[in-house]
């Protein structure tokens, strides 16, 4: 499929040449293709009669929902700019750069009242849109979420610019709009909890390219097959790695409202993915939720892990549940970043290096640079990761861009990431620049000491930090145990292991054990707070 072109241009092609074909199962909800464009449509028209025009910025405040899909390619449609949100996401985490944005209009859920009434207070928007939560659901659901709607409708304040979706009855036809795939259309989040919001400006030609980059690797796709997006739209990885690549290749997305147990599980028993896209710890949990079932997990054809680091623990202990479930593939870790539009790097099918994250996508450069003087390093030289693809973001909204760096007229996108390559091509992942820690003069990566403990047997999760007595920085390690009786015993082998393979000078001089680790929104080890 040709890339350059908007990412509704994209699902408008495809839903004429598969018109019957299924875009989306939600809770066995499905739409067609055909029926996913006409809503597409008519969400199109109901922007435009509420003042929405090209170039106005729509915030969305939804958890994945076909609402919040159909609304990513109806603003797209009408030359408008998405910008998806960490429902959760408190308001005084985001509220600077939202008074910048000035979003022309914000949907949110009904139950999200508190949140619409800080709103209002802080003057982020003119317009709000209401969705109801039991849009969409089946009945067994809808009949509580209808009990609930009364008690929100008294929460919520309604006057003119404050109202419920509501796209019957239109009053005019979409015009058409001239929208150019290098223009922003979509703005993401990043940043947050760990450090200063920023807003990452995607165009439709840099999420096609990432979903034309990311379908080359499923060579046994095809139509039939079904994605199960459990992902969050607010998140590059989820929105266009998962969902956007599978509507690109005409497939089906099968999507999962949020994390539940009881819904993962029997998503998968029941729908038989061909493919998943997820973070570590959902990994970890779907091979204790499988570990006892009957099931044949041949249905398979790929499973990618992004996210954050993948232990070689959790790694073992998916596998393993695959081999004996007789999947036909097992779990392959990829990086990437949300200024690349989420993945560019996956481990290949037929060969596995351990502790990488594989070679680049087709499309994709990487390069590993001196971190003071961004000279080019020789191979197996730790440095920062630099990517150049066409995926690299135009920019971050209303400030500057110091890590993307033009060289002969190419683009390079400086991750703040630390890694090397090796003689083959296969990219290592170490840590981030800023969670470098200076030890006695000598450089400490934490992820590194926190990949070691958590290969102990009993350990669940582990974060390492800096901390200071008498002016002189030193380790502690917080850990999590499955078994808490074992303190002792996993003490001294966290001791053992790090003095095997670690400078004494990233050997941790303090542990305490914790009954878990605070979390930033997207399910990381929040170790600012732990600081």
């Amino acid at each position: 499929m040709n890339i350059e072109k908007t990412i509704y241009e994209v699902i408008r092609e495809n839903a004429l040449n598969n018109k019957e074909g299924i875009a989306y199962d939600f809770l066995d909800y499905t739409r067609t293709y055909i029926d996913f464009l006409e809503d597409i449509d008519r969400c199109a028209r109901y922007l435009k009669n509420i003042g929405i025009n090209k170039g106005d910025i729509v915030s969305l405040y939804l958890p994945n929902i076909p609402r919040a899909l159909v609304l990513y390619y109806a603003i797209n449609k009408i030359g408008g700019i998405s910008n998806f949100i960490h429902p959760n996401m408190p308001v005084n985490e985001n509220k600077d750069i939202l008074l910048k944005m000035q979003p022309k209009a914000i949907f949110l859920l009904d139950g999200m009242y508190e949140k619409l009434k800080l709103f209002k207070e802080n003057n982020i928007s003119s317009k709000y849109i209401i969705v109801k939560a039991s849009e969409n659901l089946p009945r067994k659901y809808q009949m509580v979420y209808k009990i609930k709607e009364k008690y929100y409708n008294s929460k919520i304040k309604f006057d003119d610019n404050t109202v419920y979706y509501n796209d019957n009855n239109l009053g005019i036809n979409t015009v058409d709009i001239h929208t150019d795939y290098n223009d922003t259309a979509t703005i993401l989040f990043t940043g947050g909890t760990t450090g200063n919001i920023k807003g990452v400006c995607l165009s439709s030609k840099n999420m096609n390219t990432s979903a034309y980059q990311t379908s080359t690797y499923r060579i046994k796709s095809d139509e039939s097959d079904k994605m199960l997006a459990i992902l969050p739209v607010f998140h590059g990885y989820g929105l266009v790695n998962c969902i956007h690549t599978t509507f690109f290749e005409s497939s089906t997305v099968v999507l999962l409202p949020y994390f539940n147990e009881k819904l993962f599980k029997n998503a998968i028993i029941k729908k038989k993915p061909d493919y998943m896209l997820g973070i570590p710890m959902l990994y970890s949990k779907m091979a204790d939720l499988l570990k006892n079932e009957e099931i044949d997990l041949s249905f398979f054809k790929g499973l990618y892990c992004g996210g954050s680091k993948l232990s070689e623990t959790v790694l073992q202990k998916v596998n393993h549940v695959l081999v004996e479930k007789k999947s036909k593939v097992q779990l392959r870790e990829g990086y990437g970043l949300s200024e690349c539009v989420g993945a560019c790097t996956l481990m290949p099918e037929n060969k596995f290096k351990p502790g990488s994250v594989g070679i680049p996508y087709e499309g994709v450069e990487v390069k590993i640079v001196d971190i003071h003087t961004g000279e080019k390093l020789e191979n197996n030289t730790i440095g920062e990761i630099c990517i150049q693809s066409d995926t690299i973001m135009l920019g971050y909204f209303s400030e500057e861009s110091n890590n993307v760096r033009v060289e002969n007229g190419v683009k390079w996108l400086l991750t703040s990431d630390i890694g090397y390559m090796d003689d083959e091509g296969y990219i290592f992942f170490i840590d981030r620049i800023k969670r470098m820690i200076k030890i006695l003069g000598h450089e400490v990566y934490p992820l590194k000491v926190e990949s070691c403990i958590n290969s102990i047997e009993n350990v669940v999760n582990s974060c390492v930090v800096e901390m200071e007595k008498e002016s002189i920085p030193y380790l502690k390690a917080y850990i999590v145990l499955e078994n808490k009786l074992g303190k002792k015993r996993t003490t001294k082998k966290v001791m053992n292991i790090c003095e095997k393979n670690l400078p004494k000078w990233s050997i941790p001089r303090e542990i305490e054990y914790v009954k878990h680790i605070p979390e930033t929104l997207l399910k990381k080890n929040d170790y600012k707070k732990l600081s």
